[in-house]
């Protein structure tokens, strides 16, 4: 999973302020370099953003429907009849339609 830009430098934050107000020497050491670890994770984070930002500019995610192939396009729920019709005959085993009945 990745992190946003906004929650890295939030945590990032966070600790530069632990490190601020922390009284003892390793708590102190231990925030700030955390805060710089957060602080790199904050670039890759924002770097990952503007590569989706201009990716999505290209290629939009949905498209609208009517810009879709009619064989790529998802029917609307009125389209569909009955769902008892659809799942009527259908298996998850292979062999239960060849099984007599």
């Amino acid at each position: 999973m990745n992190h946003s830009s906004a929650f890295c430098a939030a945590q990032a934050a966070l600790h530069r302020e632990r490190a601020a107000n922390a009284g003892l020497a390793n708590v102190r050491s231990i925030a700030e370099k955390a805060a710089n670890a957060w602080d790199g994770e904050t670039s890759l984070a924002e770097a990952r953003e503007r590569r989706r930002d201009a990716r999505l500019a290209i290629s939009p995610v949905n498209p609208a429907d009517d810009e879709l192939p009619q064989d790529c396009r998802v029917p609307d729920a009125d389209e569909y009849p009955d769902d008892a019709a659809l799942i009527a005959g259908t298996s998850e085993n292979p062999d239960r339609e060849f099984a007599s009945t």
